[in-house]
């Protein structure tokens, strides 16, 4: 009886995720030092479409941003986020299942704390030391075929460190019309206990893996944004095809009247 009540809060959580649906990284258009702090939070910021080089398409939605900014730039955010897979490109679950993992939004359910603090500004660019952990519940097919939901999801801690270099390539003000290219290279580390790496991975991968990202994009107007995401974990099983890198493109679209605080502070 324990278990089924278990069971439907799961289920609870991803309907009312899945329905209510990058990356996340907000971009700074002012390339200055602060004057005031910034307390925001947003309801149902941003959708995303991903595909990667392991044929998955996924859908991503960012159900809750609660985001703060301080006088000297440090930028602090909670998001709440889920991701719908539409289509597994692979007929390995291993596969499948290792495409969620390094997706940093993959999970059915999901939620990421992230921080950014600027290092330089400069003549319409910036560059920002970044970080990120978050906690995810990853839906896939477990080698074997288990049966039950049960056994058919894990959760993974997941986190970043790294750099973030942004260039305004092209403003104008008086029609809203803007132009920025952001790169990011970063170390990644992810874990799942010993026994879902056994039941999904075959131990394919490590309960720490690590490894790295670098993800180039542009953003136009604000809104559209478009990336290419690099990843691998070094330290996955040479003989294993979870060794090779993973390349992913974005779509990621965000909304603008979402705010339910929008709060600046002298």
């Amino acid at each position: 009886m324990g278990n089924r009540i278990k069971q439907g809060f799961f289920l609870l959580l991803i309907f009312s995720i899945s329905f209510s649906y990058s990356q996340l990284l907000d971009l700074d258009y002012s390339f200055k030092r602060k004057s005031e702090s910034l307390l925001k939070v947003d309801l149902l910021k941003q959708f995303m479409l991903s595909y990667d080089t392991n044929g998955s398409i996924g859908m991503t939605s960012e159900a809750l941003n609660i985001r703060y900014v301080s006088k000297k730039g440090t930028d602090l955010s909670f998001s709440l986020i889920g991701t719908q897979i539409l289509y597994f490109g692979s007929k390995n679950d291993k596969l499948n299942s290792f495409s969620q993992l390094m997706n940093p939004l993959g999970g059915r359910i999901g939620s990421i704390i992230s921080f950014s603090q600027p290092i330089s500004y400069k003549d319409k660019t910036s560059y920002s030391f970044t970080s990120s952990i978050g906690e995810r519940m990853i839906v896939s097919n477990p080698i074997g075929n288990s049966v039950g939901f049960g056994n058919r999801y894990f959760l993974n801690t997941h986190g970043s460190l790294g750099l973030i270099y942004q260039k305004l390539f092209n403003e104008n003000i008086l029609e809203n019309k803007s132009l920025m290219l952001w790169f990011s290279p970063q170390i990644i580390f992810s874990y799942s206990n010993k026994n879902n790496i056994e039941k999904f991975f075959l131990n394919d991968l490590k309960t720490n893996s690590y490894g790295y990202s670098s993800e180039l994009g542009i953003e136009y107007n604000k809104v559209l944004k478009i990336g290419l995401l690099l990843n691998q974990f070094i330290n996955a099983e040479n003989s294993s095809k979870l060794k090779f890198p993973t390349l992913r493109i974005t779509v990621n679209y965000k909304l603008k009247k979402t705010k339910i605080l929008d709060l600046n502070q002298q």
